[in-house]
């Protein structure tokens, strides 16, 4: 991504989501916020969006965000056994592993094709670029 300002932003939504599904996840389930949606849909789409974040934040690094994203998916499960009042499933963990990447692919196809339209419309590239 060649705009600076625009990859801070990504990284501190991306960290930002992390902290926020850490807290959701964890925190008791009476103060969790209710969407009215399922809880499997829920936690897919929460960390669907962790993944497209970590994957626009770190181009670069996408093998590593997804790893980032699948180790936040099973450690915040793991975490949930130690409170007696919530559950850890692995039912839980595969749906949000799954959502994860699939973020992470959302986020890579969206950089190949910005790449791809960088390729063919020069204008932009020189449009947008640092001076």
């Amino acid at each position: 991504m060649r705009h600076p300002l625009l990859l801070v932003a990504f990284r501190i939504a991306a960290w930002s989501l992390l902290v926020a599904i850490a807290f959701v996840t964890l925190a008791p389930v009476e103060v969790r916020p209710q969407s009215g949606a399922s809880a499997n849909l829920e936690r897919f789409v929460a960390l669907l969006a962790l993944g497209l974040a970590f994957a626009l934040a770190y181009p670069r690094r996408i093998a590593e965000a997804a790893l980032l994203v699948v180790a936040a998916a099973v450690s915040f499960e793991l975490l949930q056994a130690l409170d007696p009042s919530r559950h850890a499933r692995l039912g839980d963990v595969a749906v949000k592993v799954v959502g994860g990447l699939t973020g992470i692919l959302l986020g890579t196809l969206v950089l190949w094709r910005r790449n791809a339209l960088d390729a063919q419309v020069p204008f932009l590239s020189w449009l947008f670029r640092r001076r």
